[in-house]
């Protein structure tokens, strides 16, 4: 390094040669160096560290430590950007909770609060480099001291006396406690998976005090998806979206039904992305060799900006994320058409289905897209309610209905009897009140009828009158529902 210690102004090729001695001794990373004019390193890029031109003029302390922390920001928090997403969604979340005039700029400096404090904690503990890059964080946290006029006791305080400052809130103690805890996950020695789960856990909580997180690990493949409404909201853990904001959703009222209806787009998004996922994974299990599998398409580190077609970065300082337009699905089996058949599906959409609502509604969907290839005429059920008949709007109330209500199936099983209808499909988690009434109506049709049950146990009564019934039950782990109905129905339409 001592080729830059007498230099006051550096050139482009000194900070380029700091730039790999950097990235050297962080397990060298490929990454490049990009050195542009004020204002534009906001422009988050892949594999990309952007520093503006002044930095020409800092002390080399600075530079080199600036490096680190901006590589620290590829890296560390984390290897994939999704956390630091999720931060500038919660932090946006807040600042409207909190009543207080939203200005994007606010939220982006709370959320680079956050992922500062992530990446600062890591440099200051887990490189060789890390007792130097404290000491300068001293240093750097007595110039904000001074500017701020504050005396946070150390630096792992930065984003607690920031944070007030920024949001005006510093005699918020629920905020304090919020902003402790968080310190206190930063400082674990838990996987970053864990940080992670656990830091969306207090943000949850400390957005709504009521609300009781129950967010389990991430699992599988992780899709990204943009909210159009908001081009600053770009996620790529649906599960964790469904987690947090299912727990205490929106509802709106469907005019044409009085069905209640999931209204956040967030969650929305979130729900038709994961009942893609489990179809196509369930199709994937179900296909032959010979046939092409469906998948979605993928988006991996270093494609080219241009070719995901993204109009615009993050405004703030983000990561591009492409857009739902990037998870269109290729391949897939071409349906040959059958005789017409009359289908009916029903779905429990009582209060204790949301636990299971992803599979369920999953399987549902699979078995309605089932019929529609095959040419069947459909007749869609929830619980104790007629039939919907309008194509363009069953996939809508699958994916939208909330789950509430009781739990009576003879309003849907006399419909779809009455309809003649040859195959009944009904989803649910076997709480049926009034079972008996609906066997012994079964019992004088001729119609087929599957239960998929989802469920540890269903009760010895209901499983014995369905089993004299001559009444085909799966009882399935959630994760075999949809591949488990979508086998049946294709055997059962032959």
């Amino acid at each position: 390094m001592n080729f830059l210690s007498k230099q006051k102004i550096f050139f482009r090729e000194d900070i380029r040669k700091l730039f790999v001695d950097v990235l050297l001794e962080m397990g060298s990373p490929s990454l490049e160096l990009k050195i542009v004019e004020k204002g534009k390193t906001e422009t988050f890029e892949w594999g990309v560290v952007t520093v503006p031109k002044s930095i020409l003029k800092r002390p080399i302390e600075e530079i080199k430590n600036g490096l680190r922390h901006e590589v620290g920001h590829r890296i560390i928090h984390p290897a994939t950007p999704d956390l630091e997403s999720l931060t500038w969604l919660f932090a946006k979340k807040a600042v409207l909770a909190r009543g207080i005039l939203f200005d994007q700029k606010l939220v982006h400096d709370l959320g680079n609060i956050v992922s500062d404090t992530i990446v600062n904690y890591h440099l200051s503990r887990d490189f060789k480099f890390s007792d130097e890059y404290k000491r300068y964080m001293a240093k750097l946290l007595k110039r904000i001291r001074k500017e701020m006029k504050v005396q946070p006791p150390n630096h792992e305080k930065l984003f607690l006396c920031v944070s007030e400052r920024i949001a005006g809130i510093s005699e918020d103690c629920e905020f304090k406690y919020a902003v402790d805890e968080i310190m206190d996950i930063l400082k674990s020695d838990s996987s970053l998976e864990d940080k992670t789960e656990r830091l969306t856990e207090v943000y949850s909580r400390f957005l709504d005090p009521t609300r009781k997180s129950v967010i389990n690990r991430f699992q599988g493949i992780r899709y990204a998806f943009q909210l159009s409404e908001d081009s600053d909201v770009m996620v790529r853990y649906p599960e964790l979206v469904y987690s947090i904001f299912g727990l205490n959703p929106a509802y709106e009222c469907d005019p044409k039904t009085g069905l209640q209806l999931f209204k956040d787009p967030l969650l929305l998004k979130a729900i038709d992305i994961l009942l893609d996922k489990v179809i196509i994974n369930a199709e994937n299990e179900l296909a032959t060799t010979r046939e092409r599998r469906k998948e979605f398409a993928t988006w991996r580190i270093g494609d080219e900006f241009r070719e995901l077609m993204i109009e615009e970065t993050f405004k703030t300082y983000g990561l591009v994320i492409p857009g739902i337009f990037a998870l269109t699905r290729k391949g897939g089996i071409t349906p040959i058409s059958k005789t017409p058949r009359r289908v009916a599906i029903i779905v429990d959409k009582s209060g204790s289905m949301m636990y299971c609502l992803i599979p369920s509604r999953a399987a549902a969907l699979a078995l309605y897209r089932e019929c529609i290839k095959n040419d069947c005429e459909v007749y869609f059920y929830f619980f104790d309610t007629r039939s919907y008949h309008i194509e363009s709007d069953i996939e809508t109330y699958i994916k939208r209905v909330v789950p509430q209500g009781w739990t009576g199936i003879m309003r849907a099983l006399r419909d779809a009897i009455e309809n003649n209808v040859e195959f009944i499909y009904v989803i649910t988690d076997a709480a049926i009140y009034d079972i008996e009434e609906a066997l012994g109506l079964l019992r004088k049709s001729d119609i087929k009828a599957r239960f998929y049950v989802i469920s540890a146990h269903v009760g010895e009564k209901v499983e014995t009158l369905m089993k004299e019934e001559n009444i085909e039950v799966f009882r399935l782990d959630p994760n075999k529902l949809t591949v488990t109905a979508l086998k049946r129905i294709r055997e059962d339409l032959g």
